[in-house]
């Protein structure tokens, strides 16, 4: 069942009340995409639409809207909720051979000045995505790693596979920092997010040496700085992995952090100033 923030919400390109009931088949495969709404403005739009299809692709389904549907849409909600900040999901309902697209505005939280000065504090979690790569929706995955967060009063929890590496945040993905050297978990193991992609553009204008990498989590004393990236956090530094300490205020991972910031200012300008 869609759990729908605000007045209204989008079924395939329709404007309903959020007081409608729907309900989703249990079978269903839902792949979805969450995207961030900063002064009525998508950020990063044509992105998220690629990923979603690039989503859609590897579940081996054919998305049934077009870029322009995807923009038109979210504006429709954008507008009909009168909400100009906040976090819309767009959900891709497959089942038996029909497809059903929602956008919606869901609850969000986004870290606080002091926690982006502070950091926050992380764990580490034996569980890793089926399909990484597809963002799909893992029920199970996601209960699980709510109630270790809940329980051990932690800003996320960082999955680790089988085998003792660090892949990702479950809500997050999870960049490494030694000296000036910044290391992130492989594409193909984890669920990577736009920033995470922004984020490595970012690291190659300033001059840092980005690796994609398998890290073994006990080997986690031996760098300097751990940070989060994703749609609601940005940039947010860890000040703790369980008993390990990490400096916040590393001068490259904060270099960093203005760097994602004027980013995200430069590309707002530009889109409205349309």
């Amino acid at each position: 069942m869609l759990d729908p923030q605000g007045a209204f919400f989008i079924r395939d390109h329709q404007l309903v009340s959020a007081s409608e009931e729907t309900k989703i088949p249990a079978e269903s495969l839902l792949i979805y995409e969450v995207v961030r709404i900063v002064d009525a403005a998508c950020l990063f739009c044509q992105e998220h639409f690629n990923r979603l299809k690039f989503s859609s692709k590897l579940a081996g389904i054919h998305l049934g809207i077009s870029e322009e549907e995807f923009r038109s849409d979210l504006q429709q909600l954008i507008e009909a909720n009168n909400c100009k900040e906040g976090n819309v999901k767009i959900l891709l309902q497959y089942h038996k051979g029909t497809q059903v697209v929602y956008f919606y505005f869901i609850p969000h939280s986004y870290p606080s000045l002091d926690e982006y000065k502070h950091g926050v504090n992380a764990d580490f979690l034996k569980a890793e995505r089926l399909e990484p790569q597809v963002k799909i929706v893992q029920e199970n995955l996601r209960n699980r790693a709510n109630q270790f967060i809940q329980e051990n009063g932690l800003y996320d929890a960082i999955l680790v596979n089988s085998r003792n590496q660090v892949l990702e945040g479950s809500r997050t993905n999870v960049f490494l920092v030694r000296g000036k050297e910044f290391y992130t978990s492989p594409a193909k193991h984890v669920l990577s997010g736009i920033t995470r992609e922004k984020v490595m553009a970012c690291l190659h204008e300033l001059g840092y040496s980005c690796f994609e990498k398998e890290i073994d989590c006990e080997s986690i004393a031996d760098f300097d700085a751990v940070f989060f990236t994703g749609t609601s956090p940005k940039i947010l530094p860890v000040a703790k992995i369980g008993k390990h300490s990490f400096n916040v205020d590393h001068k490259p991972l904060r270099e960093l952090m203005l760097a994602y910031d004027e980013l995200v200012a430069a590309y707002l300008r530009e889109v409205l100033s349309r």
